[in-house]
C-alpha cells in the first residue's frame, strides 16, 4: 500500500473560527439593535463554512485512499476527547469549536460508498511513540523526536502508528477477566 504522508492542517479553519468568534464578541458586547439583527444575520454561517471544509477534507482524503489501492482508512476514536483533555481555559475553549465527530462522519460515509471500511483505532500515545523504534519520544507541538534519531511531523507520526495499529479502539480484555453470565453458559446434558 502506498502511503502518502499528506498533512491536511486546520490553520485556515482555526483563523476563521476566531475572526467569526471576535466578530460575534463584538456585535454582542454593542447590545444595540442593529447588533442584534447582525447577529441573527450572521447566525449559521460558521457552522456552515465549517461544514464544507469538512466535506471537502473528507472528500479528499477518500479520492486519495482509493488512488492509493487502500481498502481501511484508520483513525483515532475521538469519543470523549473534551472530557480527557486537561490543559487551559483558551486551549479548552478552541477545542470545544472543533467538529471532530462531524468530520469523522464525512469520511466514514464517504469511505464506505467508496467501499472502503473504516476503523477507529484507540488514541492513547499515538504521537507520543516513535513510528521506527516504538519508543516514547518527545512531542512538542508539531515537532516528533525520538532518541533513535527519528524526526518527523508529530501527526506524521502519529498517522504511521495509527497505520500499524490493528486492534479496535477501547480496552481489550482477556478471557480470564471476561464474566460468567447464566444466560450464556451452556447446559450440556
Amino acid at each position: 500500500m502506498k502511503r502518502t504522508g499528506k498533512v491536511f492542517g486546520g490553520e485556515q479553519l482555526r483563523h476563521d473560527r476566531d475572526r467569526y468568534l471576535a466578530h460575534r464578541r463584538r456585535l454582542q458586547s454593542n447590545g444595540s439593535r442593529a447588533a442584534r439583527r447582525k447577529l441573527r444575520a450572521i447566525s449559521g454561517r460558521q457552522a456552515r463554512h465549517v461544514r464544507h471544509v469538512n466535506h471537502q477534507t473528507s472528500k479528499q482524503i477518500v479520492a486519495i485512499a482509493l488512488e492509493a489501492g487502500a481498502s481501511t482508512i484508520r483513525m483515532e476514536d475521538l469519543t470523549h476527547i473534551r472530557k480527557r483533555i486537561k490543559a487551559g481555559k483558551r486551549v479548552r475553549s478552541r477545542l470545544h469549536r472543533g467538529a471532530f465527530r462531524q468530520f469523522q462522519r464525512f469520511v466514514q460515509y464517504k469511505a464506505e460508498a467508496a467501499g472502503i471500511t473504516v476503523e477507529h483505532i484507540d488514541p492513547a500515545y499515538t504521537s507520543q511513540t516513535c513510528s521506527v523504534c516504538s519508543a516514547i519520544g518527545q512531542r512538542t507541538k508539531h515537532r516528533f523526536v525520538c532518541c533513535c534519531g527519528n524526526r518527523a511531523h508529530s501527526d506524521l507520526n502519529a498517522s504511521r502508528n495509527i497505520a500499524r495499529f490493528t486492534g479496535p479502539a477501547g480496552p481489550v480484555r482477556a478471557a480470564v477477566n471476561q464474566p460468567v453470565f447464566a444466560h450464556r453458559e451452556s447446559i450440556s446434558l
